[in-house]
C-alpha cells in the first residue's frame, strides 16, 4: 500500500497513513499545506538505505571473491582459493582461452583444490566444459569434480545469470527436440 509522504502533523515524526491523491505524493490534507515535512527527510531514511546498500554490496563481493580479513580462517568464497593470490595456482594458463592466470578478472575466476594442487579456470570455460558431461571432470587430470566444487560452480553460475553476466563463452545452439531435452536433463 502506498502512503502519504508527509509526517502526520507539524510536531510528529510518524508517517501519515492516508492514501495519496492521484498523481501526487500527498493525501488530501497535506496537499494543501504551504510547507511540507517529508517523512523520509525528517527521519533521515536515505542515509539508512545507503548504509544498508553499502553493507549488502560489500557482503556480496566478499562472498563471491573471498573473505580475507573477516576472521574466518581459510575461507575463500565462491570463486575458490587463489583468487587474490594467483601464485598458489598450479596451472599458468587457462585451458580454453589460453589467458594468463594474472589477466583473468576475479569475477570470472573459479578454482578448486585437487590432490594438493589448486587448478583455476575461467568460470565460463569450466561451465562450457561440464555442459556435455553427466559428471564434470577436471580437464587436466580427468578426475571427476567433487560435489562441493560442483555446488560452488552452480551457485556462481546462478549469481552470474542473475546479474546478466555470461555463463558460457558461446551459447549452445540445439536444433532438435532431443538435443534440447538432453541439455535440460544435463542441467538438472
Amino acid at each position: 500500500m502506498i502512503y502519504c509522504a508527509s509526517c502526520k502533523n507539524k510536531t510528529s515524526t510518524e508517517r501519515c497513513l492516508r492514501t495519496p491523491l492521484k498523481d501526487t505524493i500527498f493525501c488530501k490534507t497535506h496537499v494543501r499545506c504551504k510547507t511540507h515535512r517529508i517523512w523520509c527527510d525528517v527521519n533521515r531514511i536515505d542515509e539508512k538505505v545507503i548504509l544498508l546498500q553499502k553493507i549488502w554490496r560489500g557482503y556480496t563481493i566478499r562472498n563471491w571473491v573471498g573473505r580475507t580479513g573477516c576472521g574466518i580462517k581459510n575461507h575463500s568464497g565462491l570463486a575458490g582459493p587463489g583468487v587474490l593470490k594467483r601464485s598458489l595456482c598450479h596451472n599458468e594458463e587457462e585451458l580454453i582461452t589460453m589467458e594468463d592466470k594474472n589477466s583473468v578478472n576475479p569475477l570470472d575466476y573459479f578454482s578448486f583444490e585437487e590432490g594438493g594442487k589448486i587448478y583455476w579456470f575461467d568460470i565460463r570455460s569450466l561451465n562450457q566444459n561440464s555442459f556435455d558431461k553427466l559428471k564434470p571432470q577436471n580437464p587436466y587430470t580427468r578426475n571427476p569434480l567433487s560435489i562441493d566444487t560442483r555446488q560452488r560452480l552452480r551457485k556462481l553460475c546462478i549469481l552470474r545469470y542473475n546479474r546478466n553476466l555470461p555463463t558460457l563463452h558461446t551459447n549452445p545452439v540445439s536444433k532438435t527436440h532431443e538435443d534440447i531435452t538432453a541439455l535440460a536433463w544435463m542441467t538438472v
